[in-house]
This record gives C-alpha cells, sequence and structure tokens, in this order.
C-alpha cells in the first residue's frame, strides 16, 4: 500500500494541514497560543470573496457545508486568505 506522502489523495484527514502542530493530551485538540485581540471587524467565509473591505479579519464561524469547499481544495482559497490578511494591520 502506498503512503499518504506517495499519494496525498488517499489522505483524507488532511493530515499535511497540522504538520509541525502540538495537541493536548486528553482530546488531541491543536493547542492555539492564548490572545486577548479581538477584532474590529470580521467577515464570514462565505462572505470573503465578495468582500470590498478586506481591512477585518476572516472567520471561519459557518455551517460545516460551507466550509468544506475549503476542506477539500484549500489551495484554492489561499489566494483569498491572503488578499484579506495583507487588509488586516491591525
Amino acid at each position: 500500500m502506498k503512503s499518504f506522502s506517495e499519494c496525498p489523495r488517499l489522505d483524507v484527514f488532511k493530515s499535511n494541514l497540522v504538520r509541525g502542530a502540538r495537541f493536548s493530551p486528553k482530546h488531541e485538540l491543536p493547542i492555539v497560543k492564548r490572545t486577548d485581540f479581538k477584532p474590529r471587524e470580521a467577515v464570514p467565509l462565505s462572505i470573503a470573496p465578495r468582500a470590498k473591505d478586506h481591512n477585518q479579519w476572516l472567520h471561519f464561524y459557518e455551517h460545516d457545508y460551507l466550509f468544506e469547499k475549503v476542506w477539500r481544495e484549500p489551495n484554492k482559497y489561499l489566494p483569498l486568505f491572503k488578499k484579506i490578511s495583507r487588509g488586516n494591520n491591525t
């Protein structure tokens, strides 16, 4: 059988996206650096491609079916993420 690195389409969990991440021992959730920062404005993923104001944060608090497109093709959405993050200078 081929490994995930030899045949990436077999990796349905997209494990390469969390390479190098640290996880909690109990529930195996990703450990994210704590912050008290609150963005001034945030745009949902479903609206971001049509957003005119890029000086806001992108959020993913959406129904799973809306996020699934990013899960299937993450590289397709990198330009959008970069555009929004470049506009965010806060």
